[in-house]
């Protein structure tokens, strides 16, 4: 059980680090791509007049505010998600013990099934 269970944490763990890497180099990508978009525009305009720059400013913020909360929103999935997975592999100990130890009641002849019932009301 011990064995599955390391396998079973090395492989969440090595997804969770590839969801990093590729939600990292996605973002990286985003943002660069933003940036050559607000140069792009910047080289366009011949004359850069207040109202642009506000303009132009405000949205070049807005997209990278944007960009940040999207950024936020996929570390809070993948600490989800690891918390997930920590919580089934709680409970898959918790199952694991729960057989062995009605395995191990079993060997002495308890009656698993009585114990689990109410006791009866006294007849008066």
């Amino acid at each position: 059980m011990r064995i599955v269970e390391d396998a079973l944490r090395q492989e969440a763990t090595r997804t969770l680090t590839t969801d990093a890497a590729r939600d990292r180099q996605y973002l990286e990508s985003a943002r660069r791509n933003l940036e050559d978009a607000y140069r792009a525009d910047l080289d366009a305009v011949p004359v850069l007049t207040p109202d642009w720059v506000e303009s132009a400013t405000s949205a070049y913020v807005a997209a990278r505010e944007g960009l940040l909360r999207h950024e936020l929103d996929l570390a809070d999935q993948r600490r989800g998600r690891a918390e997930n997975l920590r919580a089934a592999a709680a409970q898959s100990r918790a199952i694991a013990l729960l057989e062995r130890q009605d395995q191990l009641l079993g060997r002495f002849g308890v009656d698993l099934w009585r114990l689990t019932q109410p006791e009866p009301e006294p007849r008066p």
